[in-house]
């Protein structure tokens, strides 16, 4: 597959703007009104076949920070908030509620349908890059990708975008979905992490 090429590691060309020890932490009281968009689909797709995962947001300014507690936070029973120097700079979100979105998108549906996932830890881990010149890059008209393209890119300013696909397995098949063409198209870097004892993809790596 020309399309992806092994490395040893994963070069981070930005400064991780952590907080260290240095932090206070506080539950969020939700007072925004809920606003569902594919950014919410994105993010509780995530819990689709699991509800007991911690998701964390790092929170790049305060127009970031009133979008999450618009367009996630609502959706999730346990939000808190961590601030150094009296300002956020990540949010803890766990437990998502019972709900079904209206806003779906079959892009996003891709990478979480299945109800398969790589088991941990991995056997044989190998990070493998993406090449964009094998991929077909053009001007994308969907509205939905769009908006959740400049949400991601204004959240991971300072750290990488992860997540973990369910049931893709390492093949050629894969080139020809649609999220993956829209990430690889829309970022510096895509990486895969794979078990390739099983060449099942764990972790998808984005640096905007």
């Amino acid at each position: 597959m020309q399309w992806l090429h092994e490395v040893p590691d994963i070069i981070h060309e930005k400064n991780d703007d952590s907080f260290g020890l240095d932090f206070t932490m506080s539950e969020l009281t939700i007072c925004n009104e809920p606003k569902e968009t594919i950014v919410t689909h994105f993010y509780l797709s995530m819990f689709k076949h699991q509800n007991d995962g911690l998701l964390m947001l790092p929170i790049s300014d305060e127009h970031m920070l009133e979008q999450v507690k618009t367009e996630i936070a609502p959706f999730f029973e346990k939000v808190n908030l961590f601030s150094n120097k009296g300002k956020v700079k990540e949010i803890h979100l766990q437990y998502p509620k019972k709900y079904i979105c209206k806003t779906s998108s079959d892009a996003i549906n891709e990478i979480f349908e299945s109800n398969k996932q790589v088991t941990f830890p991995l056997k044989q881990p190998k990070i493998y890059l993406l090449n964009k010149e094998f991929f077909s890059c053009k001007n994308d008209n969907d509205s939905q990708l769009n908006y959740l393209l400049a949400f991601l890119k204004n959240m991971y300013v300072n750290q990488d975008l992860t997540f973990m696909p369910n049931g893709w397995v390492l093949s050629e098949g894969l080139k020809d979905l649609q999220i993956l063409n829209f990430l690889v198209c829309h970022s510096n870097h895509v990486y895969f992490h794979v078990d390739n004892e099983n060449r099942g993809v764990a972790v998808i790596q984005v640096q905007f």
